[in-house]
């Protein structure tokens, strides 16, 4: 982990460097994992530096990354850029199954339990409301954390006002 927020620092002084050791990184025999890499700031860092600054150098940015990655995940160069985005994508599967981590709390540190205490809220609205249905007021929901989505639909199924007619 050091050596990856080290290379977030290197970054600031040479943006095109960090990304080509990033890119061997990736590809290298002890390549980091989506944890590790979103644990560092590398993601974020990454993911910031290219979507804001002024337009010449975003320009510069993505000509680098392009450089240090490839175009395609498909192509030969770029091996380095299917990488990362298979990390990507384990990084937003983890954050949303696992998401403790996205929201504990700084003083509850990075392994806190605590947002599985908190409800969730919930505010559903329907989506094609009937002419001819009375106006219902939005369903307010406050869910415990660890209801399963099954158990949320049937409970929505069941209290549910339905408007067509093919369900009497």
């Amino acid at each position: 982990l050091r050596s990856l927020a080290a290379l977030r620092d290197h970054g600031a002084a040479d943006f095109a460097g960090a990304l080509r050791k990033l890119a061997a990184l990736l590809v290298g025999s002890h390549a980091p994992s989506a944890h590790e890499l979103t644990t560092s700031g590398i993601l974020s860092w990454l993911l910031a530096m290219l979507g804001s600054a002024r337009p010449s150098e975003l320009r510069q940015r993505w000509l680098d990354f392009e450089a240090a990655f490839g175009a395609r995940p498909d192509a030969p160069s770029g091996a380095a850029l299917s990488q990362l985005l298979g990390v990507l994508h384990n990084s937003l599967v983890a954050s949303e199954l696992l998401p403790v981590h996205s929201y504990a709390a700084s003083a509850d540190g990075s392994h806190s339990l605590k947002p599985l205490t908190e409800p969730i809220q919930l505010c559903l609205r329907p989506m094609n409301p009937a002419a001819d249905a009375p106006a219902l007021p939005p369903a307010n929901l406050n869910i415990d954390s660890l209801v399963r989505m099954a158990e949320l639909q049937q409970h929505l199924l069941r209290t549910s006002y339905v408007a067509d007619t093919a369900y009497e």
